[in-house]
């Protein structure tokens, strides 16, 4: 093996271990995605705290920009593993938007995004970026709350 040759190798190990990081860590999920988040799930939780206790709707356009993303990772889904998969499993807009303000009043200085992670996850029990060994997604699975949750 050429001096050439395994510097590549020794590259390739270095950026595969990276790579597997990053799902596991959500500082570092945060920084290689978050740039590419527009809209809501780009703001910090704080900003949701403080709409979700006005008087008004304001908070759905969180929970529009959740149900969008949720929609965008479920076709992702269809298209590459041939399944449909409710990542949100039918959970309530406002049992959704009491949820996320819980995970954001504990964690005010995320992103939105990451709760908006968080939230699938907990109603799926699937995370939303795919790690290498996950169990694959249920389908069907029933809302949160009914007797047969998980």
């Amino acid at each position: 093996m050429t001096t050439a040759s395994r510097k590549a190798a020794l590259f390739r190990g270095t950026l595969l271990g990276v790579c597997l990081l990053i799902p596991s860590s959500p500082s570092w999920a945060e920084a290689m995605i978050l740039p590419f988040v527009k809209g809501p799930g780009a703001e910090e939780c704080i900003q949701y705290i403080t709409v979700f206790h006005q008087p008004s709707d304001k908070y759905q356009l969180y929970t529009s920009w959740l149900q969008g993303y949720a929609s965008r990772i479920g076709l992702e889904e269809a298209i590459k593993q041939g399944r449909i998969v409710d990542y949100l499993n039918g959970t309530s807009v406002d049992d959704m938007a009491a949820w996320l303000n819980n995970w954001c009043e504990r964690n005010p200085f995320k992103s939105f995004y990451l709760a908006g992670a968080a939230f699938i996850k907990h109603a799926s029990g699937v995370a939303p970026v795919p790690q290498r060994g996950a169990a694959p997604p249920k389908a069907n699975n029933p809302p949160p709350g009914t007797p047969d949750a998980h």
